[in-house]
């Protein structure tokens, strides 16, 4: 029971997360999905959505560094995860998330 709760409390951080993103509010988003106790402790898959708009947000705000980086991250915890084609096509994330993949291959 209280592992449900805690994920649903997770989810909801997520949402939140993913809003401010909507918004254009990319400090705020990254913040929230990189900080919340509540998503560092969920399931691998919530962790996963979360890293994506943190990875998506540190590439619109121009760093692409800790972009990658953050793509690294989600990779490791879901080695086959794959943007979806409108998302993979963005000229910010896109190439980003396709370095990370290669350098994720290669060191296997």
């Amino acid at each position: 029971m209280q592992q449900e709760a805690a994920t649903l409390e997770a989810r909801r951080s997520i949402e939140r997360g993913i809003e401010l993103f909507e918004r254009g509010r990319f400090v705020e988003s990254i913040r929230l999905l990189q900080e919340s106790p509540e998503i560092m402790a969920a399931p691998a898959s919530l962790r996963v959505q979360a890293l994506k708009y943190v990875a998506f947000g540190q590439c619109v705000t121009a760093r692409r560094l800790a972009c990658r980086r953050t793509v690294e991250a989600l990779l490791a915890l879901e080695p086959g995860f794959v943007l979806l084609p409108a998302e993979l096509g963005h000229p910010a994330w896109g190439p980003e998330f396709e370095r990370a993949r290669s350098q994720a291959r290669a060191s296997r």
